[in-house]
């Protein structure tokens, strides 16, 4: 369903993962693969790492586990909405 935002522009409604289906997804890539999506080192344990958006929701990615890697807290803080 459609709406409209705060500016009056029309926007899609995006599938949006629970925290359940978002953990799932995380333990999922970090039996993949120990590392930070952003800077390639190794990462310090599941519970201290983050869920990143390959690309971010406010640049068109969607909430999908393709969409999603693993991140340092501080990688993930620094990149913001950054990615091109």
């Amino acid at each position: 369903m459609n709406q409209k935002n705060e500016m009056g522009k029309a926007r899609v409604d995006k599938l949006i993962l629970t925290k359940t289906q978002k953990r799932h997804i995380k333990q999922r890539l970090w039996a993949a693969s120990k590392k930070c999506g952003i800077c390639g080192k190794q990462l310090p344990g599941l519970k201290r790492s983050t869920l990143d958006h390959t690309l971010p929701l406010g640049k068109g990615g969607e909430d999908t586990e393709e969409n999603l890697q693993l991140a340092h807290w501080k990688c993930n803080n620094i990149k913001g909405d950054d990615h091109e």
